[in-house]
């Protein structure tokens, strides 16, 4: 669907609810390349004004920034959690869920050691094979098929989505 806002060049102005089309873009292409040097234009005083390709460049590449909104490439969150000596299960493989906010069925949730991790807790984590099994709203259930970690160990969860 065309959108119904446009620019002074006649470019598509997209807006969130638009639902761009090829032939939008080859509308838009054929402007840009029928006017690729120069198009007598206003300016703000309402006097003619010369405009060259990069206005109409940036037009378009607004145009499909609009478009896309805050909707084009995933947010990303990072949460920091600490995975607990006492909180793992006493059943092998060990387990223990945790609480990450913004977390859900429809996310991303990335699991890595954490920067600020002591020499102790890298090697508890290397020795305890944690991985992330089961998340949900909320929350992230870990899984140490090694040993069972006798130290806290610091997480960091990225979710994307």
């Amino acid at each position: 669907m065309s959108s119904t806002n446009k620019f002074s060049t006649g470019l598509n102005n997209w807006t969130d609810n638009d639902k761009p089309e090829r032939s939008d873009f080859v509308s838009d292409n054929s402007i840009l390349s029928n006017d690729v040097m120069w198009k007598e234009d206003y300016d703000q005083n309402g006097d003619i004004a010369e405009v060259g390709i990069a206005d109409y460049v940036q037009d378009c590449v607004e145009s499909r920034m609009n478009a896309v909104g805050n909707n084009y490439a995933p947010k990303a969150l990072t949460k920091n959690i600490t995975l607990t000596a006492l909180g793992w299960s006493n059943n092998v493989p060990y387990t223990q869920t945790v609480q990450v906010n913004d977390l859900s069925t429809n996310t991303i949730g990335l699991l890595a050691l954490s920067q600020t991790a002591t020499q102790a807790q890298r090697e508890a984590a290397r020795e305890a094979m944690i991985t992330a099994t089961a998340q949900g709203t909320n929350s992230l259930t870990l899984t140490a098929d090694g040993d069972q970690p006798s130290i806290d160990i610091p997480l960091t969860v990225t979710i994307i989505g």
